[in-house]
């Protein structure tokens, strides 16, 4: 019986989507610029969990919840185990600079 909770699994198979690899090969607790992750494509990962679950977020999202297990944890509600603030959404007047 798999225990693997639901957001984690879709989560997984939308980053390994992104970043082109096989979903069983992310391992949740691993950091996932280890795997490739670069700052295109966290931020097409959060427009599409955006997209998803139906409200903004924050474009710092992968960084701030740099492993599967995090980001599902901070995309649930639950408190991480390093303290950081919950995931607040930005409001959709807020503008948003692209340094580039």
């Amino acid at each position: 019986m798999d225990t693997t909770p639901p957001t984690l699994d879709w989560l997984r198979e939308l980053v390994a989507d992104r970043l082109g690899i096989a979903a069983d090969l992310l391992e949740p607790t691993e950091r996932l610029h280890r795997y490739g992750l670069t700052s295109l494509t966290a931020a097409s990962v959060v427009a599409a969990i955006a997209q998803r679950i139906g409200r903004p977020l924050p474009p710092t999202l992968m960084w701030d919840h740099p492993t599967l297990a995090r980001l599902a944890e901070a995309l649930e509600g639950r408190d991480d185990a390093d303290g950081r603030a919950p995931i607040v959404p930005l409001p959709p007047e807020e503008p948003i600079a692209i340094v580039g």
